[in-house]
């Protein structure tokens, strides 16, 4: 990354990883660091709102339709499942708190 430049990461990840405790908020504090150096950085967790949008059954339904649509019978189940549509294990791991998503930037310092 450039001087300057900024990098935007989004990704759900189980709770425990952004816990200053455990030894996985370190691990991956020092991955971002392997990769970009020395950076500065903003991070909001955006649970509240992806489940917002997840919860939408206009959103819901034109996911479904979609993946039913365009994809092999024996891959819509694991393409629900990343499209977190409602009852899938990564929307409940959202909705129950096991898992949040968050979102970062990272500025390279000039």
């Amino acid at each position: 990354m450039k001087p300057g430049g900024l990098f935007a990461w989004t990704d759900i990840c189980p709770e425990q990883v952004f816990d200053k405790k455990n030894v996985y908020a370190r691990v991956y504090e020092e991955a971002f660091y392997n990769c970009f150096g020395d950076t500065m950085s903003h991070s909001w967790e955006i649970t509240d709102n992806v489940l917002s949008a997840l919860d939408k059954e206009e959103v819901n339904n034109m996911k479904n339709e979609i993946i039913n649509q365009h994809t092999p019978f024996y891959f819509r189940g694991i393409m629900k499942e990343f499209a977190a549509i409602k009852d899938t294990q990564i929307y409940n791991s959202l909705k129950y708190g096991e898992s949040k998503y968050r979102f970062k930037i990272l500025t390279k310092k000039i």
